[in-house]
């Protein structure tokens, strides 16, 4: 097997005029003199969203397939979070299911099928 390294990989955030201090691949720590964009080199695709200190903040398409967002001057914590859409359905169809099951196991072990 060959494992091949790029020379000088981009870094995975970056704010031109700011220092960036990543916590792992979904937080980081950000100081700006002024106000600057931060590019995530993370797949641009619905489902993530993106605060900064706490507020929710837009995420925009850069170099068509990453994310970027705007940044105010000075300190911030910038943190983002995946949820696939139509999760919150997929999680209802799992609770149906569920009670479904458990009904029709209780129902056979009244009718004496289950042992």
């Amino acid at each position: 097997m060959r494992i091949f390294e790029l020379p000088a990989p981009a870094p995975y955030f970056d704010a031109p005029g700011c220092t960036v201090t990543p916590k792992d691949r979904d937080a980081a720590h950000v100081q700006c003199d002024a106000p600057s964009k931060l590019s995530r080199l993370e797949l641009f695709m619905p489902g993530w969203r993106a605060t900064v200190n706490g507020n929710d903040t837009p995420i925009a398409r850069n170099a068509e397939v990453f994310q970027q967002i705007e940044l105010p001057a000075g300190s911030s914590d910038i943190q983002f979070r995946f949820l696939p859409m139509h999760m919150k359905w997929a999680y209802l169809a799992l609770l149906f299911g569920g009670l479904a099951f458990g009904f029709d196991l209780v129902r056979g072990c009244r009718a004496g099928k289950v042992r």
